[in-house]
């Protein structure tokens, strides 16, 4: 019976070594060599947003201030620490080949988000067919592949909710289950503000291994737990800056994205699911196409006001035109009165647009959280695209049949799972009004796990139906 035992905990860490060998060497050939491929012949290692989070941890170091830009304040409070620090490390140690230790890093850390996917599916009871089909899916996932080599905080992210689900599901531990979920959590969200959507579903995944009356004191536990940990970040907003801020500021940070922009931004998101494009026309001549409707007939006066308030004296709009390169104490009323301007036009919009036209982009956003259509394969990159958004797709479908497939606790563990996604792709879609698909990469990596459970589940089928036929 011992060495019984003793044969199958090798065999395991056999499988484990396995996993984390194939989804390592897998990634560093995507990093350094097989992404030319993706990206027409490029290697893509940063991305715009990569200089704020690397200067919010060097201006730390230099200048004894937590923030991408000195002269903004918002910027002392745009990125959460996370990945600033991972990153801002990686670039003190290794220098110009920071760019490298970063991909190595990020594919290593991957691999072991596959370690703990099968650890999880293994916590759960899944059967072994739907285990390896769980450790499969995540070695050769796309949509986790391709930030490996970038530096942007999706890697770090992944890891962290799935260490979180780890200690939650799977560790047996009580004070080590509470206190790694807590402090992973809070990293996690450190990572991607957008994973504090998993706290309500804390109580479901702790009822996959316990009574519910012992998981609301399990879930009372870990709280307290994330909310000890979490508080050095709004503690330290107040003590230096005099704000309690709980995850990010205001605005953005940047130079070209402050009060002014921020409101413009909100206003157009009413109409346009990407406002981007809108906004820099707006900023290049002054002029703000909107889609024709009652609303826009009946302010039209009052948005060509604001966008012409906007186009001549808004700090965020004269940015972009390249007009100043400081923001000045003379434009500081401007960008008041811009954003009021653009505030009111969104309150007023709220309060008369009907609701269907009111939540419209809303919707589209949503929609295109489960199933993103709009890629014309004219080229071999959209072709490629296209595919990979269709894979996700079916991926989602599966994750979420996972409900009807799931026996005894581990429904649970996929009601949990579902709602995270859901609140999720809610938040971003009706209250950030703009989706971007890495958004959901953490919620989708755990609906992946319910997924292997439903492709186990059909596989499983299949066999038994060969197996009758045989028979006959």
């Amino acid at each position: 019976m011992i060495e019984q035992q003793i044969e199958t905990r090798n065999s395991t860490k056999k499988i484990y070594i396995a996993i984390f060998l194939t989804a390592l060497v897998l990634r560093l050939a995507y990093c350094f060599y097989l992404q030319k491929f993706m990206w027409g012949g490029e290697f893509r290692y940063t991305t715009a947003d990569t200089s704020s989070y690397l200067d919010s941890f060097m201006n730390l170091i230099h200048y004894g201030r937590y923030c991408f830009d000195l002269e903004i304040k918002d910027s002392c409070f745009y990125r959460l620490p996370t990945y600033p620090f991972f990153l801002g490390i990686n670039h003190l140690i290794f220098g110009k080949f920071a760019w490298a230790s970063v991909s190595l890093f990020q594919s290593m850390i991957d691999a072991v988000s596959c370690c703990l996917a099968f650890a999880i599916a293994r916590g759960l009871n899944f059967d072994l067919v739907s285990q390896r089909v769980v450790a499969l899916l995540f070695i050769f996932y796309p949509f986790t592949i391709v930030w490996t080599s970038v530096q942007v905080p999706e890697v770090i992210g992944v890891f962290f909710v799935l260490l979180a689900v780890y200690f939650i599901v799977v560790e047996q531990r009580q004070v080590l289950s509470v206190l790694g979920s807590g402090a992973a959590l809070v990293l996690a969200v450190w990572s991607k503000q957008y994973t504090l959507a998993l706290l309500p579903a804390v109580v479901f995944l702790v009822a996959s291994r316990a009574d519910w009356k012992k998981a609301i004191t399990i879930t009372a536990a870990i709280s307290l737990s994330f909310c000890v940990f979490y508080s050095p970040w709004p503690i330290r907003n107040y003590v230096n800056h005099g704000e309690w801020a709980f995850l990010m500021g205001k605005t953005t940070g940047h130079r070209f994205y402050l009060a002014d922009f921020a409101s413009e931004m909100n206003f157009v998101k009413l109409f346009y699911e990407n406002p981007k494009d809108q906004l820099e026309i707006m900023a290049t001549n002054g002029k703000l196409v909107l889609p024709k409707s009652d609303f826009v007939k009946e302010h039209r006066y009052e948005i060509d006001q604001a966008v012409r308030l906007a186009f001549e004296k808004g700090p965020g709009s004269l940015i972009r035109q390249g007009k100043i390169l400081k923001i000045n104490t003379e434009f500081r009323v401007d960008e008041k009165n811009v954003a009021d301007a653009f505030s009111i036009l969104s309150i007023k919009a709220k309060n008369e647009m009907v609701f269907t036209e009111y939540y419209r982009t809303a919707f589209e956003s949503f929609q295109k959280g489960f199933f993103k259509t709009n890629y014309i394969a004219k080229s071999g990159s959209a072709i490629i695209q296209a595919i990979l958004f269709g894979y996700r797709g079916i991926l989602v479908v599966l994750g979420i049949s996972a409900i009807f497939v799931a026996r005894d606790r581990v429904r649970w563990f996929i009601l949990g799972v579902l709602i995270y996604w859901v609140s999720t792709l809610f938040v971003i879609s009706f209250i950030y009004r703009q989706v971007e698909m890495r958004y959901l990469l953490m919620s989708d990596m755990l609906l992946i796990i319910c997924s292997g459970l439903t492709i186990g589940w059909l596989l499983g089928k299949v066999r038994n139906l060969q197996m009758n036929i045989r028979r006959i």
